[in-house]
Formats: structure tokens, sequence, C-alpha cells
């Protein structure tokens, strides 16, 4: 079993019989900071667990939501909490990556994701595989999504709404407290702005459009 307690590692599960699992989907979803639960109510993950049921989630894990996973193992603990409160079986299995810091690029999630969930689908050939995309930041959540979009595979991206079914707002909010506290007003504040980079994005969709042309025999192309 994996080291971060009563949960498989990513080499586990390359060498589990998948028998061992009860039936149902395989889970693949990042996690972001109002994960496992906000604001009363289910985050992403957690409500995707009550709902669908997996057999398995595989949580990823940037360095940051890993340093609370270490903490108080607040993750695999709610899927626990919630199993219990199911009465079924969900195994959890841990993708630490502690040296992802930067996770507003958007490019490097679709190179990042796409050899785990490829592996994901040659290990459990038979179960579709849920892909959260609410959960993470926008790089990541967008990166499942065109997964889910070009790979040839059994998957299905879930969208969780708030439970408010729009945008939460701040009821409280005063425009005057928050402008006179707004650190960007500052003559040295840098800009946060970035130029998107899509260069690998570029290439892998080159390369599935290169697939899709010689499946359709279009040579003339």
């Amino acid at each position: 079993m994996g080291s971060l307690e009563d949960g498989y590692s990513w080499d586990d599960l390359l060498t589990i019989d998948s028998s061992s699992l009860r039936p149902g989907a395989i889970l693949f979803s990042p996690v972001g900071n109002n994960d496992p639960i906000s604001n009363k109510h289910d985050a992403s993950m957690l409500h995707i667990c009550r709902h669908h049921k997996p057999a398995l989630v595989v949580l990823y894990l940037s360095r940051e939501m890993l340093e609370m996973q270490k903490r108080d193992r607040r993750y695999t603990r709610a899927i626990d909490m919630l199993a219990s409160r199911l009465g079924c079986e969900i195994a959890h299995a841990v993708i630490p990556n502690p040296s992802l810091s930067d996770v507003h690029e958007f490019d490097q999630f679709y190179a990042i994701f796409k050899p785990y969930i490829m592996a994901l689908a040659e290990l459990f050939p038979n179960r579709e595989i849920l892909l959260n995309i609410s959960s993470g930041t926008p790089g990541m959540k967008t990166a499942l999504y065109l997964l889910a979009t070009l790979l040839p595979l059994n998957l299905t991206p879930i969208q969780v709404a708030t439970p408010l079914r729009r945008s939460v707002s701040i009821p409280s909010f005063d425009l005057s407290e928050a402008w006179a506290a707004n650190e960007d007003n500052a003559i040295a504040a840098e800009s946060r702005c970035e130029y998107v980079k899509y260069d690998k994005l570029n290439v892998e969709l080159q390369k599935e459009n290169i697939r899709l042309l010689l499946d359709k025999y279009n040579y003339a192309a």
C-alpha cells in the first residue's frame, strides 16, 4: 500500500488485480482548495463520489494539496467517511507531485495527465473512467476536458455545480473596504498576467488530426 496511509500508491495500482475492486467506475480527480467540503456542502470531488459511487478514486495532488493531505488526510478520510455512510467500499490512490507548484501554467497538464489516464484505461479496460473537471486549477480542468474529447477511450467528464447552481458571491462584500485593502493598487505591484503557452497542446492536436485522417483513409489530405 502507499505511504500516505490506508490507500494505494500509483505503483500499487500498476500491479493491482482489477478484480479485487468492486464493480464500478474509476474516478480521476485533481483536488483544489475547496475540496473535500466547502460552505457546508460537498466540494466537487466528494460530490462525484457520493452520486457516482466509483470503485476507485485516483487523486492527483500538487505540492500545496499534498501538504494538506499529509497534515490531516482530509481527502482520503473524507472518501472513507462517505463510503462508510453509503455502505460501499471506495478504494483510493494518491498521485503526489511535490515538485508541482506552478499550478496556474496551462500547457503542462495535458502532458502530465495523459499518461495516467491512458494507463488507467489499460489497467481497467472494462470500466468507465470519470474525470472531475470541476476541481483544481483552470488549466487542470481544461486539460481533462480536452483529454475526454480527444482520447478514444471510455472517458466521461463530470462537472459539479455549486449548491446554488451559480457562481458563489460574497453577500457582505464592501467595495470601498476591498478597494482600500487591494494590494494590487500599489505602484510596485507586479502583473500576474501571462501569455498562455499551448505548444504541447498544438502538437497533440496535430497528432490527433493525423490519426483521425488515417483512420478515415484520407491519405490525400
